[in-house]
This record gives structure tokens, C-alpha cells and sequence, in this order.
């Protein structure tokens, strides 16, 4: 008898002819792929010598097993073909082939057989495309929606801009937001962002000043703007309050700003010496026409003022701070006093005496101008007024000098420093008129506010006209904590906003209908979270789907329980039965006990549907 196995027909075994003397019994076994090994045997005389087919009588044919990890996936069929086996896999309607159980992924595939060979079919359900959603710039906006998808599945695509901006289109020209997408294909779509634009108005009194720098710009660009007051006004304040002139202003809403002036007022300063009155000084506005009168005591003339005016009366226009001293003189005699040493441009001597000749008493008078002191007269003599004798022409000169202050600068040490500047007099003291520069430096997470004046500005100038004291004020730096939701159709997140360095923030994730809350972007599952804030962050809540009604149920009625300890998923009660664990795209995994890394995975016990399992 010959029997063969695949390969050749039976026409291709030829007819083998038997004497009675040499016929026997044997079995020809042809395996696939094996055919030619026979050919060299068409003549039928060889067929008698069986010895030429010991090699051959001994051989035995391997079976072939194919398998399929879900029946209902597909199925998987072999056929003999040159050079070995042709293995086909054929997934069923809504599905798709993932791999052989040895790890190859083509098919159809060709094996040579050189043992009995078992194979597995493993099919995934549906075919997966990727949506790739991003933004064209992460510095305006955001978008979300992207990931894997079952083909022709309906996704929402939501193009969230940050403050100042606004979404202008989809990379496909779509300008609709949020958008429904029909996934058919692997695709990628880029939201646009455009910045926002607003109206920086500045306006002012026009017969005061003018202002410029009004206009329609975009989001968070910085624009100066600028008042300028008429002659005889001066700028005041920004209707903020700001008094920085020109000032910069950055753009994050429509603004209006009026620039507020005054009309200057300026003092008029009148005195005078003994022997002599003068009309009252005073304050008075820019422009205004002031008449000052000398009066002389009797025995006595004016002699002029202190600008070397000789007027009297005399009309002044107020276009500046004035101070005027009227300068009386005896009538008969003649005293010379002089500005001698120190520093004389704003300093004056008053030298008044008697109606009478020789013996007459003279009263010397040195005032001191804006800043000074007097000191002493070329002769020693402290005294002053001083009233001399005159006997001889006298000649006597006063000594000034200037006034020495203090600023003195403090704040709280453990928020920042400052130091004062600009210093000319010994041992740290401030001459009259000189300028103290003030730097206030904050330390690590606290930033200047302001100095007890009301100022702003760091460095601050000030004019030393007496002892003076600041005190600079700090405050704790503040941080941004954003919070985002990885997918908005899933689950929306609180407790994002500016927290004090070092300060709590209480994040929330609230999940919508049908799904659940998973993890933020590092990890973490707590929710409600408390965090610690020392610097700007950002957090994003993942949600999950939940699982479909009914699979629970079914498993605890089968007697099953699943969970997950220490990242190993574990089976309780499928004692007997077959388990089966897949990853995500549906290739099969060989031990449900195995250490997993964090993911999806399909686990199915007998005919029961499969279960999703997440493993964090």
C-alpha cells in the first residue's frame, strides 16, 4: 500500500509495477515541500528496489495545528506550497490580525516544516488610526481630542486659547470649535491661535496739555504713552495713580488712561530788613502780577532788592519760585558789609544804622539763603544781628556754610535690604541740595512693592533738604498653578489661579457622565490634591471611560473577582478554567501574575467577554 500526505497528486506518485519475487508492503510518506526528492524515480522498473527508498520508508510526516486567540475573531487555515506551508490568517468583519504566536506578524506566511508545528492566529478588534491634534503655537492656546481610534469613530476636537487670544482655524480650514471629526485615517490637525486686540485710549484736559501713545494694538504688547503739560501746567498723575511720565503700558484689555495736570503755583518770598517794611508775599498761580512796595523807616531809604531791582514799587509776573529781600539804607551814612567766605551765591548782608553822624549804632544783618547757616564775621564775632559802633568806614564780611542731613533707610530683613547713596558731608552726612539715590533689593520669593512714601520707583532719587527716613516694603512673590483636563469631554478641573509662594492649592477633578477620574500627568491619583506651590505649574487630570454595564456583573456571577496588587493583575476564582490576558492592540500575554507595566490590558476567563484591566 502507498499513502502520501499533501504535496503532489496521485498521478504524481506513478504506477509501481511488483514481481512476484520482490513485491512487498511499504508506505511512502510525502511530505510537503518534499516532491522533487521522488522525481528522480519516473521510470517503473525502479519501483521494484525498495531499497532505494529505505530513506524514505523510515520518514514520518509532521502535523500542523493553527489556532486563533478569539473564535470570533477570525480564523486560520495552512495549505501545502513550494518550499513548505502557506499559513493564512483572516480576520473576521471589524477586526484585524495582530501577530502569530511566535511573534511574526506576516501573512499570509510560508514555514518549512522540520517538526509537528502549533501556531496561534491572534486577532484585535476594529481597525486603529491616529489623530495627532496639536497647536501651532503653545504660548496662545492649547488643543485636545487626539489619540487612537477605532476607524469611523466620532471624536470632539477642542481648541482652547489662552488669555489674550482667540482660535482662528483648524490646519484643514474647518473654523468650527469644538468639532465633531469622523476618524478614517491616520491625520494630523493644527489649531491657530491669533492674539487678541485692544484700545489703549489716553486722553487729558486740552487746555492743560496733550497726551500720545492711543491706539488699537495686540495682546500683551507694550506701548509708551506720553503727557505733555502747557506752560505754566505741570503733570500730576496718571488717572491710576501711576506718576511715571513717559510710561510704558503693556496691553491685556481695552485701557483708558487721562493724564491729569495742574496749573503750577509758585511762592513769592518778600522781606526785609529792620528799618524797612514790605508788602506780604504769598503763593500765587502761574501768570498772575504781583506789585511789591518797599517802606522805609524813617531816617532811612530804599535802597534796592535783593535781585538789584531798584523799583519801588515794582511789578512782578509769577513764572517761578521768587524771593526778594528789600535792602534799607541810613540816610547819611555809609556801612559796608560783605559776603567774606563760605559759600556766598545765595547768601546776603543787611547793614542798617541811626538817622545820626559818628557814634551812630549799626545793626549788620547776614541772612543766610535756601540751605545755609550763618557762622561768624571776618572777626571772630558769633553774634548776629550785631550792632557795631561806627567811629571809622567798617568793613566786616559774614561767614556761611551749609546745612548737613541724615537719611536713614530700613525694612524688614528677612524680606529684603536697601541702601542710601550720594553722600558728600563727613562721616556719611547729606549737604543740602544733594541727591540720595535708594535701592531697595528684595531676597529670594519676595519682590518690591513700595517705599513708605508712596513711591514706587527702585532706584528713588530724592532732593536732601532735611533729615529724612524710608522704609521699604516687600511682599511674598506669587505663583500661577494652571490646571488642565487632558480630554474636556471627559472631565473638567478646579483649583487652578496665583497662590503665595509656599502657599496650598486644592485641585479637583470632576469627571463627566460615563467616565472617571484616573491620574494628573505625573502619576499621582489623590483627588481632591494638595500641593505645595513654589513655582509656576501646570496640572493635568486624565479620565477614564467606564467599563460597559453588565462585565462586572457577569464575572461576579461566574464566581470571579479581578484586581490589581503591586502592578500584577490577579484572577480569584478561574480555578480550571481558561485565562487569557492581551495588551491594548489585542496580542495575547503569556502570565496574568507577571509584574506589568502601567496600561491597558484585555483579560478574558472561558467564553466570558473580555474584561479591560488598568494596571498604574
Amino acid at each position: 500500500s502507498v499513502n502520501y500526505l499533501g504535496g503532489i497528486t496521485w498521478s504524481e506518485c506513478y504506477d509501481w509495477a511488483f514481481d512476484d519475487t520482490t513485491k512487498a508492503t511499504a508506505t511512502l510518506f510525502v511530505p510537503c515541500g518534499s516532491k522533487s526528492e521522488y522525481e528522480d524515480y519516473a521510470d517503473d522498473y525502479y519501483t521494484e528496489r525498495w531499497g532505494d527508498f529505505q530513506h524514505i520508508e523510515e520518514q514520518t510526516p509532521y502535523s500542523v495545528v493553527l489556532t486563533v486567540n478569539v473564535d470570533t475573531m477570525g480564523t486560520a487555515v495552512w495549505e501545502c506550497a513550494e518550499g513548505g506551508v502557506l499559513l493564512t490568517a483572516t480576520p473576521a468583519a471589524s477586526h484585524r490580525f495582530v501577530q502569530w504566536s511566535d511573534g511574526e506578524t506576516s501573512n499570509p506566511r510560508t514555514i518549512e516544516l522540520v517538526s509537528d508545528t502549533s501556531l496561534e492566529a491572534q486577532f484585535a478588534w476594529g481597525v486603529y488610526y491616529t489623530l495627532t491634534v496639536a497647536s501651532e503655537n503653545a504660548a496662545r492656546g492649547s488643543a485636545t481630542g487626539g489619540g487612537t481610534f477605532i476607524q469611523d469613530t466620532v471624536v470632539t476636537l477642542t481648541a482652547t486659547p489662552l488669555y489674550g487670544y482667540h482660535f482662528t482655524q483648524w490646519s484643514d480650514g474647518d473654523t468650527a470649535n469644538p468639532r465633531q471629526y469622523t476618524v478614517t485615517a491616520n491625520a494630523t490637525l493644527t489649531a491657530s491661535f491669533s492674539p487678541n486686540q485692544y484700545t489703549l485710549t489716553v486722553l487729558c484736559d486740552s487746555d492743560q496739555g496733550t497726551v500720545s501713545g492711543g491706539g488699537s494694538y495686540d495682546y500683551k504688547t507694550s506701548h509708551s504713552i506720553e503727557a505733555t503739560p502747557l506752560t505754566g501746567y505741570h503733570f500730576t498723575q496718571w488717572s491710576d495713580g501711576e506718576t511715571t511720565n513717559p510710561r510704558n503700558v503693556t496691553l491685556t484689555q481695552d485701557t483708558l488712561f487721562t493724564a491729569e495736570f495742574s496749573i503750577n503755583v509758585y511762592t513769592l518770598t518778600v522781606t526785609a530788613g529792620e528799618h524797612g517794611t514790605v508788602s506780604e508775599g504769598g503763593d500765587y498761580e502761574h501768570g498772575t502780577e504781583v506789585t511789591l512796595t518797599a517802606t522805609p523807616d524813617e531816617g532811612y531809604h530804599f535802597s534796592q532788592w535783593s535781585d538789584g531791582e531798584t523799583a519801588n514799587p515794582r511789578t512782578v509776573v509769577m513764572t517761578a519760585d521768587i524771593t526778594l529781600a528789600a535792602g534799607f539804607a541810613p540816610n547819611r551814612y555809609s556801612v559796608t558789609a560783605l559776603v567774606g567766605c563760605g559759600e556766598a551765591t545765595v547768601n546776603t548782608v543787611e547793614a542798617t544804622a541811626d538817622s545820626a553822624d559818628y557814634g551812630t549804632t549799626v545793626v549788620l544783618t547776614a541772612i543766610a539763603g535756601e540751605g545755609h547757616y550763618f557762622m561768624n564775621w571776618t572777626d571772630g564775632t558769633v553774634e548776629n544781628p550785631r550792632t557795631v559802633t561806627v567811629t571809622q568806614d567798617t568793613v566786616l564780611s559774614a561767614c556761611f556754610a551749609v546745612y548737613t542731613y541724615t537719611v536713614t533707610v530700613g525694612c524688614n530683613e528677612e524680606r529684603g535690604s536697601v541702601t542710601a547713596e550720594g553722600a558728600t558731608g563727613e562721616g556719611g552726612a547729606y549737604r543740602y541740595g544733594d541727591t540720595a539715590t535708594l535701592t531697595a533689593t528684595a531676597n529670594e520669593h519676595w519682590h518690591f512693592v513700595k517705599w513708605s512714601d508712596g513711591s514706587t520707583d527702585n532706584p528713588m532719587k530724592v532732593v536732601v533738604k532735611s533729615n529724612l527716613e524710608y522704609t521699604a516694603i516687600f511682599a511674598i512673590d506669587q505663583h500661577v498653578v494652571t490646571v488642565n483636563s487632558a480630554d474636556a469631554a471627559q472631565g473638567t478641573v478646579m483649583g487652578g489661579g496665583k497662590v503665595d509662594y509656599g502657599g496650598e492649592a486644592t485641585l479637583t477633578a470632576q469627571a463627566k457622565t460615563g467616565y472617571h477620574f484616573s491620574h494628573w500627568q505625573d502619576g499621582n491619583a489623590d483627588n481632591p490634591r494638595v500641593v505645595t506651590v513654589t513655582c509656576d505649574t501646570t496640572f493635568t487630570a486624565y479620565f477614564e471611560a467606564n467599563e460597559p454595564d453588565g462585565i462586572a456583573d457577569v464575572y461576579e456571577a461566574a464566581g470571579v473577582n479581578v484586581k490589581v496588587v503591586d502592578g500584577c493583575i490577579i484572577v480569584e476564582g478561574a480555578e480550571g478554567r481558561q485565562v487569557r490576558l492581551y495588551d491594548a492592540v489585542g496580542r495575547r500575554l503569556a502570565d496574568s501574575h507577571r509584574h506589568l507595566s502601567a496600561g491597558i490590558y484585555l483579560l478574558q476567563v472561558d467564553g466570558l467577554p473580555a474584561r479591560r484591566v488598568v494596571v498604574m
